[in-house]
C-alpha cells in the first residue's frame, strides 16, 4: 500500500564526507580556542586592580585592531560570494571574489606583522635567555638594565672590530653614557636612600627615559625638569668648590715647600701635611661627585626629547617596566599568533583553488574553505575586544 504524498518518509541527502570531517575538525578547534581564551580571561581578571597593562603601555592601538577587524569581515563576505558564484557555475566571478578575499586576508596578516614589529621595537617580545619586560620598579629591573647595557656595548664592540663605522662609534658612546648617566645614576640613587618612595622614583626615572609611559608623562617630565635645574646648580657649586679647594691646596703646598729646609718647624710641617691630605681627599670627593653629576647632565643634554625614550631613539632593546606585562606578553602572542597561523593555513588552501575551474562540481570544496575561513574570522571577533578593549 502506497503512502499518500504528504505521508511519505522524507528523503535525507547524505552529508558529504569532507564536510562532515570539517565539522568534526572545527568542533575540536572550538574547544581549543575556548580553552585558550578562557585561560586568558582568567589571568586577565585574576590580577589585582590596576596591575593589568593598559593598551598604551603595551603599544596597542585599538583603532588599528578595529580596521583589521573590518578587513577580515570584508574578506568573509567575499569568500561567501565566491561560494555562491561557484554554485551558479560562475567560475570567473568566483575566482575574482576568492582573490579579493585572499588579498584582504593577506592585508590582515600584514597589519598584524606591523603591530608585531612595533612591539619588537618597544622590546615587547618573548626571549629565551631573559625577558626584557619587568613587572615592578625594583632592584631586579635595575640589575637587568645594567646587564643589558653591558651586553649591548659588548655586541657593538665586536661589530666595530669586524666593520668599523662612525655609526657604531656613536652607539658605543651612547652605551657609555647610558651606563654612567642612567644605570649607575639610578643604582647610586637607589642604594644611597632608605626612603622606599625615593628608591622607587630613582628606578622609575630610569625606566621612563628608556621607554616613556604616557600616563606618567606629566609627572615624570616635571621631575626631570626639576632634576636638571637642581643638578645644573649643583655642578656650578661643585665647580666653585673645586676652584676654592685647589687654591687652598696650592697655598698649603707652597707653605709646606717653604718649610722644607726648616728643621725647627717639624710640628708646623706635620700640621700642614695633615691639612694637605685632608684637602686632597676633599678635592677627590668633590671631583667624584662632579663626575657623577656631569655624566647625568651629559645624558640629559644628549636626550632632549625624553618623550621618545632611548629604545625608540637609538633602536636599543633595553629592559622596560610594564606592570602585569609578562602575563600579557605571552597571552597576546599566543592568542594572536595561533589565530594568524590558522588564517595563513586558510590562505594557502584558498590559493590552491585558483588553478581549478570553480563550477558546481567544486561547490562542496569551496564551501568547506569558506566555512573554515568564516570560523577563523569569528574567532578574531572574540579576540579583538578581549585583547584591545578590556
Amino acid at each position: 500500500m502506497k503512502l499518500p504524498r504528504g505521508d511519505r518518509e522524507p528523503r535525507w541527502e547524505a552529508i558529504p564526507k569532507s564536510r562532515f570531517c570539517l565539522w568534526l575538525f572545527l568542533s575540536t578547534e572550538v574547544m581549543f580556542f575556548v580553552a585558550l581564551i578562557g585561560s586568558y580571561l582568567v589571568l586577565r581578571f585574576g590580577v589585582p586592580l590596576g596591575e593589568w597593562p593598559p593598551a598604551s603601555a603595551v603599544g596597542l592601538v585599538p583603532w588599528i585592531g578595529g580596521v583589521n577587524t573590518l578587513i577580515l569581515l570584508a574578506s568573509s563576505v567575499f569568500m561567501t560570494r565566491a561560494m555562491v558564484s561557484t554554485s551558479r557555475n560562475q567560475s570567473r566571478s568566483a575566482k575574482g571574489w576568492l582573490i579579493m578575499a585572499l588579498l584582504l586576508g593577506t592585508g590582515f596578516l600584514a597589519v598584524k606583522s606591523y603591530e608585531y614589529w612595533e612591539k619588537f621595537q618597544l622590546g615587547l617580545y618573548p626571549r629565551a635567555a631573559a625577558t626584557l619586560v619587568y613587572p615592578r620598579y625594583d632592584a631586579e629591573y635595575l640589575a637587568a638594565l645594567q646587564s643589558e647595557i653591558s651586553v649591548t656595548r659588548g655586541a657593538l664592540e665586536q661589530s666595530r672590530q669586524r666593520n668599523p663605522s662612525a655609526a657604531l662609534e656613536q652607539q658605543i658612546v651612547w652605551c657609555d653614557r647610558l651606563a654612567l648617566g642612567l644605570a649607575s645614576w639610578a643604582g647610586r640613587e637607589y642604594g644611597q636612600s632608605d626612603d622606599p618612595k625615593r628608591r622607587e622614583l630613582a628606578i622609575r626615572s630610569a625606566a621612563y627615559l628608556v621607554r616613556p609611559e604616557p600616563k606618567m608623562a606629566e609627572q615624570m617630565e616635571t621631575l626631570l625638569r626639576e632634576e636638571r635645574a637642581r643638578l645644573s646648580t649643583e655642578r656650578d657649586e661643585l665647580d666653585e668648590s673645586k676652584r676654592r679647594i685647589q687654591s687652598e691646596l696650592d697655598q698649603t703646598a707652597n707653605q709646606l715647600s717653604g718649610l722644607a729646609s726648616d728643621n725647627s718647624a717639624l710640628e708646623q710641617r706635620s700640621v700642614l701635611e695633615q691639612r694637605l691630605a685632608e684637602q686632597r681627599a676633599e678635592l677627590t670627593a668633590v671631583n667624584n661627585r662632579w663626575s657623577v653629576v656631569d655624566d647625568r647632565l651629559k645624558l640629559r643634554d644628549s636626550l632632549p626629547d625624553t618623550q621618545r625614550g632611548v629604545n625608540a631613539t637609538f633602536g636599543f632593546h633595553l629592559p622596560i617596566v610594564v606592570p602585569g606585562g609578562r602575563t600579557w606578553l605571552y597571552g597576546y602572542y599566543l592568542l594572536t599568533g595561533v589565530h594568524a597561523f590558522h588564517l595563513l593555513a586558510g590562505i594557502l588552501v584558498a590559493l590552491a583553488l585558483l588553478p581549478i575551474r570553480l563550477d558546481s562540481h567544486q561547490y562542496v570544496l569551496v564551501g568547506n574553505v569558506a566555512t573554515y575561513w568564516n570560523f577563523v574570522d569569528g574567532v578574531w571577533l572574540v579576540l579583538f575586544p578581549i585583547i584591545y578593549l578590556l
